[in-house]
């Protein structure tokens, strides 16, 4: 369950992290802008609501990716969905 919390915290952090270096990137040798308070800050200004919606989709993304192969088994290799003779078999282990 740790695993699982730490790995969707970590896939929710990843647009602030991305936004984080990519704002020291652009202002090497310059000062970070000023916040309302005075102080310097990383996230001033920054876009908030589209780091967020990124971040729960990425939270999404990763519950679905896991989720679809949470029973796979150690050292098998999955064969997706395939028709045959005219019919669908089933997606499994090998």
């Amino acid at each position: 369950m740790l695993r699982l919390v730490l790995i969707l915290a970590g896939l929710f952090a990843l647009p602030f992290i991305g936004y984080a270096v990519a704002t020291l990137l652009s202002r090497r040798g310059s000062t970070l802008p000023v916040g309302p308070d005075g102080r310097p800050g990383l996230f001033v200004g920054a876009p908030f609501q589209t780091l967020v919606l990124i971040g729960l989709v990425l939270v999404v993304a990763g519950l679905l990716g896991l989720s679809a192969f949470r029973d796979s088994p150690l050292g098998k290799t999955y064969v997706p969905d395939q028709f045959k003779d005219g019919k669908v078999v089933p997606g499994h282990f090998e």
